[in-house]
């Protein structure tokens, strides 16, 4: 981790110097460069306009770093640092999660919490599973009974964070006897331990609901 340009304890080059310290500040600026201020310590030192562009990769959370730039933030105008989003994202082939109580259901299931962070491992690329999974893509499906009656505002499939987000949920309702319906759920958050919620509300009548959730895409931290 390298913070060694123009922060407090590491000035910038200057005219007037000695040979020997042009050489180690210019090295240091090159080395800090390459590694955009890799640290966890804030580097900049009184920056402002001149500044702009440079880029710090605050490393407090080393396995889920975040990358800043150096911004004007405000027409006064001020400086400091501005957030870059831009944490990896990857789909494939879709993988069906094991729900507990498992299909077919004859009653509703109350909102269960499922840590799904095994099978993200799974599907991180091959030895970089430190970085958290902020959120997930889902393919949900449901199939009433065929003697299963649906319409009121019931028979559906719902997913839902089980974080702060938690009032707010997904439903996939059942379209019609005996026939599948199905959805994709973008970036449903996930919690800490990289886990969300689902429940299910089932028909009237004979009821027989088959249900699956299916994981398709990941979107790590950055």
């Amino acid at each position: 981790m390298v913070q060694k340009y123009d922060t407090a304890s590491n000035p910038p080059i200057a005219s007037g110097i000695k040979l020997s310290v042009f050489g180690q500040r210019a090295w240091d600026g090159i080395d800090t460069a390459l590694t955009h201020y890799a640290g966890s310590s804030d580097p900049s030192n009184s920056w402002g306009a001149n500044h702009v562009g440079i880029l710090w990769l605050d490393t407090t959370d080393a396995a889920n770093p975040k990358l800043k730039m150096w911004c004007q933030l405000t027409a006064s105008p001020s400086y400091g640092w501005r957030t870059l989003r831009i944490g990896k994202t990857k789909t494939f082939q879709p993988v069906e999660l094991t729900l507990t109580p498992s299909p077919k259901a004859a009653a509703n299931i109350a909102w269960t919490t499922l840590d799904i962070s095994t099978q993200l491992d799974a599907q991180q690329d091959t030895g970089q599973v430190a970085a958290d999974v902020a959120a997930v893509d889902l393919l949900l499906r449901i199939q009433p009974g065929a003697s299963e009656t649906v319409g009121a505002d019931n028979a559906y499939l719902k997913v839902r964070t089980s974080s702060s987000w938690s009032t707010f949920e997904h439903r996939l309702y059942a379209a019609a006897q005996g026939r599948w319906n199905q959805t994709v759920i973008s970036r449903l958050p996930l919690d800490a331990a990289e886990a969300f919620q689902w429940g299910l509300e089932v028909g009237g009548g004979t009821v027989d609901m088959d249900y699956e959730i299916w994981l398709c895409g990941i979107h790590e931290e950055l």
